[in-house]
């Protein structure tokens, strides 16, 4: 895992240091750990650009979220609604072509990863084919 200095991260650390030590007594888990090669890095201080990929995910999760909260107080339950109505439109964003074919207009996305298809998709009428139901 990689993270930047965050004090929340810095303090995780910490935390998961002191019961990874408690779980080396186990064997089972020790030879778990040990297979498994997990390591946790921090990028350098005062260095916020290392971190540009996973950054970019969090400015476009707020850019949705701001775009449809607005000013507007929420209760736990609609933030949750809002959360992840946000998650799958940043999950359905296009990645790449999915089949090569000149005519199949689909592509794979992070939800293809996720759930093994699209999060979202553009609604069909039945007989209308991709252009679903708007107008011609």
């Amino acid at each position: 895992m990689t993270s930047d200095n965050g004090t929340n991260f810095v303090g995780a650390d910490k935390k998961l240091r002191i019961a990874f030590q408690q779980c080396m007594a186990d064997t089972k888990l020790r030879s778990f750990f040990a297979d498994s090669n997990i390591a946790w890095r921090f990028n350098p201080p005062a260095a916020p650009h290392i971190g540009g990929y996973w950054k970019t995910g969090v400015k476009r999760v707020k850019y949705h979220l701001k775009r449809v909260l607005g000013e507007v107080p929420l209760s736990n339950e609609e933030l949750n609604q809002r959360l992840t109505e946000t998650e799958a439109c940043v999950n359905s964003r296009p990645l790449c072509d999915y089949s090569g074919t000149a005519g199949d207009l689909e592509v794979l996305t992070p939800g293809h990863f996720i759930v093994g298809e699209p999060l979202k998709l553009i609604p069909e009428t039945e007989g209308q084919g991709f252009r679903g139901n708007l107008p011609q």
